[in-house]
Order: C-alpha cells, then sequence, then structure tokens
C-alpha cells in the first residue's frame, strides 16, 4: 500500500469518528434542552402551587394576625394581592421581599408611627417603635441626665428625682370627635328672611393613638403619634332666602297703615332680647315708641311680617330698623321708602323677662304673623 491510500485511509476513519461526536453532541444537547424546560416546568408548578401565608402587623396600641392562601411566588406579589399597604423605608418587615415563598410563612410587620423629637431648636422625627423611655421623657419635654429625669412643662409628674428605669411606655387609643360647623348658603328663589336645612350636619371621628409615659401605673405625659379618620365631619348647611316679595298677602286685613316710612335693615352678633321682651331674630322690628307701641304686629312688604320688639336712639318718626340674620341680605336690603301696616296693636309694654315666661309670644300661627326663626 502506498503512501496515497494510507491517507485516504486514515482520513476516511477520522471522518467517521467527528460524525460520531457531533451526532453524540447533539444527542446530548437535546437531551440537556429537554431536561431544562422540564425542570422549569416543574420549578413553576412548584413556585405556582397554593401556599399558607401567616401575616402578622403590630400597630403598637394592637397586633393584629391573619392568615391567607396565595399561589404568589414572593412576598412582595403577594402584599400587593391583598392590598396590604407597606411603606419601604418606613415599615419593618422580618422576611425577604423578594424571596420566593414557603408553605407556612409566618410574616411580622412593624408599622411606622412617627413622633417628632424636640432638643432645644432642633428636631427630629423617629419611629415611636425605636423611641425608648429616655426618647420619650425627653419628647414631654422632662430633663433627663445621667438616667435621672427632673422637671416638667406642664405634665403631670411626682415631685422629685425619678430614675429612668422607673417609667414604663405604653400606648393607649382614644376615639376624638370633630364637631361639624354651620355653613350658610344663599338662596335667591326663596323668601328673604326664611331658612331652611339642605344637609345635616355629622359629627366627625378620630382614632388616635397615643405613646403614654407611666411610673408606677401613673401618666406623667402622652404625645399623639397617629390619627385615622374613621368618619369624616359633615357641616351643616343652612340656606337662607334672598328673594324680597312685594305686595299683600290674600286676605290681608289691617288696623292701620303708615306711608314713606324709611326702612333700614340692620344685624349683629350674639342672641340679645328686645326691650319688648323677645330674642332678637328675623322679624324683629326696632321703632319710634311714640309712632307704633312696642308689640304691635306689623307687616312690610318685601319683608314680611315682623313685631316691634326694640327700640333705637337714631330711630325717629317714620323710619324703622328690619332685622335681618346676615350682612349679605342688609346689603341686598339696604335703605329704601316702604309702607308699614299695623295689624295688631301692642300694649307698648318693656319687660325683659316676657320671652322667658309668656311661650305665647315666642310663636305666631301660619296666617302670617311673627315666627321665631331657628340660629
Amino acid at each position: 500500500m502506498n503512501i496515497i491510500d494510507i491517507l485516504e485511509t486514515n482520513i476516511e476513519k477520522g471522518l467517521k469518528k467527528s460524525r460520531r461526536n457531533t451526532i453524540l453532541v447533539i444527542v446530548l444537547a437535546v437531551l440537556l434542552l429537554v431536561g431544562a424546560v422540564a425542570g422549569h416546568i416543574l420549578l413553576n408548578r412548584y413556585l405556582d402551587r397554593e401556599k399558607k401565608v401567616i401575616l402578622f402587623t403590630d400597630y403598637g396600641f394592637r397586633r393584629e394576625g391573619y392568615t391567607y392562601i396565595t399561589k404568589a411566588r414572593n412576598l412582595q406579589d403577594f402584599l400587593d394581592e391583598i392590598g396590604y399597604r407597606f411603606e419601604v423605608g418606613k415599615d419593618k418587615i422580618d422576611c425577604n421581599l423578594i424571596e420566593n415563598l414557603k408553605d407556612e410563612t409566618k410574616v411580622e410587620v412593624q408599622k411606622y408611627l412617627k413622633v417628632t423629637l424636640k432638643d432645644g431648636e432642633d428636631e427630629k422625627t423617629v419611629n415611636a417603635f425605636d423611641l425608648d423611655v429616655e426618647g420619650l421623657a425627653s419628647l414631654l419635654g422632662l430633663d433627663v441626665k445621667d438616667g435621672i429625669v427632673t422637671g416638667g412643662n406642664g405634665t403631670v409628674f411626682p415631685e422629685g428625682e425619678s430614675s429612668i428605669s422607673d417609667f414604663e411606655i405604653s400606648y393607649e387609643k382614644e376615639v376624638s370627635e370633630v364637631p361639624y360647623e354651620l355653613v350658610w348658603v344663599e338662596d335667591k328663589t326663596f323668601p328673604i328672611g326664611d331658612t331652611y336645612v339642605i344637609c345635616d350636619g355629622v359629627t366627625g371621628l378620630n382614632d388616635d393613638i397615643y405613646l403614654v409615659l407611666k411610673k408606677d401605673g401613673v401618666e406623667t405625659g402622652r404625645v399623639l403619634v397617629k390619627r385615622t379618620v374613621t368618619r369624616k365631619k359633615v357641616d351643616l348647611q343652612k340656606g337662607y332666602g334672598m328673594k324680597v316679595n312685594w305686595g299683600l298677602p290674600e286676605g290681608f286685613k289691617y288696623k292701620a297703615v303708615l306711608d314713606d316710612v324709611t326702612a333700614v335693615s340692620y344685624t349683629y352678633a350674639g342672641t340679645p332680647y328686645g326691650v319688648y321682651g323677645l330674642w332678637c331674630s328675623y322679624g324683629t322690628a326696632a321703632i319710634d315708641r311714640s309712632l307704633i307701641p312696642l308689640g304691635s304686629l306689623l307687616y312690610i312688604p318685601g319683608y314680611g311680617y315682623a313685631i316691634a320688639n326694640d327700640v333705637g336712639s337714631a330711630i325717629h318718626g317714620h323710619s324703622i330698623d328690619l332685622y335681618m340674620e346676615r350682612w349679605i341680605q342688609c346689603s341686598h336690603w339696604g335703605n329704601r321708602k316702604t309702607q308699614i301696616y299695623i295689624v295688631e296693636y301692642g300694649d307698648d309694654t318693656t319687660n325683659w323677662s316676657r320671652y322667658k315666661r309668656d311661650e305665647s309670644l315666642k310663636y305666631y300661627d301660619e296666617n302670617g304673623v311673627f315666627r321665631r326663626k331657628e340660629q
């Protein structure tokens, strides 16, 4: 066999061996791929299985625990799933948020409670859970030096010096009320002087959490660390009329009429009585007693019924002051000429105790007599 034949034989053997190696590599690669896919499927099934998670939340004043069944893979996904508000950098948690969840996982969350510590003009914000007795004593204005507490700024504090070790910190929850306010709403379609309720008032409620310092079971001071609104207040809304109705009531009868009378509107704070003895509200008229006796029932076009309940040093002759509930009503009425109809003459008495003594003078019937308006 010559050299050419030998070379051809060796080349042919090499090619056969190379093909066998290639096939072997391909087979191994396919097996690895199948194994990886199978492993991935098994891992996903493992991660997506149902798991029991027990979540504890420490609010300081109370500790809550709930059990959940979830398919979430990690703690962050689980918290998002249940809508749990976890403030990163503030709340504390004893588990890694991105680690895979295991069955029977127990999670402890300590909620952040902000407290502002003051040292002279310096202030710093800390977590109430990180606050020790010395820090709370300082926050309450107690002098602390070498573990001894003295002084105080208005807190209940026993006389003499006390050691820090004599005190304890606790949390207390209180419900506080937020009173509603009265809000007046102008109504130009409603008769001037009339009022009505638009919306009833509702007292608001807060859950207040206090960090409390005690010595021998006696409170020495407290600081508000958290306020949660549990019910929003709703202000009492009342409408007041601004529409001036001219003319006379149907079937109207009167004793006398005064022409060309100057009617001036006025109001003032407080809840005074007129000299006749009635409460001053819409429907009070201040008159000149030489012209109109006190206690007379009057009708003023545009204003309505009124009673001669008060007098004034600047009221003389054909002039009258008409009480309005609000300044904007006074601005709307201003100073104008009108007629005064005397429906019934009064007895012209002055009696400061009349309002309290005679209930019949407080209200009149619906046919056109004075009625006291609610404030």
